[in-house]
């Protein structure tokens, strides 16, 4: 019978269905409300706060939208979505980035693949020889982001390109040199800033030296800082201001397997920065104030009146 008839099993799961698709229709329609609202200038008043407080699906909508679209000037709340969602919501962002990006030029998806590189960059493992023929950032310093998680068979194309002198060596050591592993940027013979791009130091007998610890440290701030902050910035495209020795974060911890914080907030009011680059003990107080990228990874950077 319609809906299930007496059964109340199938009647749960019609039911649980209908619920389902309402649910994915909701999410659409915000999502394209809040797409149409970003692009409006002026935005309307809310539109930011109610970004800040949607879930993943509304802002993976958000996302696909602005692919869809090849939005201009985008980046800036891009890269606050992108630094918010799991794993395999960025590999499907990702794919869908590339995908746009194959056919033909499109802001948006240059964005999201910058801003993916830097939270999730093995999205890209497989995309790479795509990338390299696509050249998406290709005048911007973040272009050889993506080669971050290059894998066996793609490093090997690289030092073939590089070692061999062939139409863009320098592109292919950028990108080998993004990979950071001390057994490539070796072979490269890589000079001294580069050695410092890529994390290392040259000791005097010719070895080379990590200059971070393997894993990243994350600073734990007290509430009240946070809260201020947030106060003024809803998703922040700067670091706090500087604070004194007496303020220095009362603890650290460690990054899970994706290179992101994986775990709770500690008990006592303290919350977690997450943080992609490795950070030694040495660095972590004083806190110094200092310029963000183009747009911030951790936070939005608002477009010009």
């Amino acid at each position: 019978m319609e809906n299930g008839g007496n059964d109340p099993v199938e009647r749960g799961a019609h039911l649980g269905a209908a619920r389902l698709r309402t649910g994915i229709h909701d999410d659409l329609r915000a999502a394209q409300r809040l797409f149409d609202a970003l692009a409006a200038r002026p935005i309307p008043e809310g539109t930011v706060a109610e970004l800040v407080a949607s879930d993943s699906p509304v802002l993976i909508e958000i996302v696909s939208a602005t692919l869809r679209a090849g939005t201009p000037g985008a980046g800036w709340y891009l890269g606050g979505i992108c630094e918010r969602l799991p794993v395999t919501a960025l590999e499907d962002l990702a794919a869908q980035a590339v995908r746009y990006r194959s056919g033909g030029p499109n802001k948006a998806a240059d964005d999201v693949i910058a801003d993916v590189s830097v939270q999730h960059p093995a999205a890209f493992t497989a995309y790479l020889p795509v990338l390299w023929d696509l050249a998406p950032n290709q005048n911007a310093y973040y272009a050889e982001w993506p080669w971050r998680a290059a894998g066996g068979g793609e490093i090997a194309r690289l030092l073939d390109i590089a070692q061999a002198g062939r139409p863009g060596a320098g592109r292919a050591r950028d990108c080998l040199l993004q990979t950071r592993r001390a057994d490539i940027v070796d072979r490269l013979d890589a000079r001294t800033y580069e050695l410092l791009q890529a994390g290392y130091r040259r000791e005097p007998g010719g070895t080379l030296a990590e200059l971070h610890s393997e894993s990243p440290w994350h600073l734990a701030f007290p509430s009240g800082v946070l809260d201020q902050w947030a106060a003024r910035h809803p998703w922040r495209d700067r670091h706090p201001p500087a604070l004194p020795e007496s303020a220095a974060p009362a603890a650290v911890a460690g990054a899970g397997p994706s290179g992101r914080e994986d775990r709770l907030p500690p008990a006592g009011g303290v919350r977690l920065v997450r943080g992609m680059q490795p950070v030694h003990p040495r660095h972590l107080c004083p806190l110094r104030p200092r310029r963000r990228p183009r747009r911030g990874f951790d936070g939005l950077r608002h477009p010009a009146a």
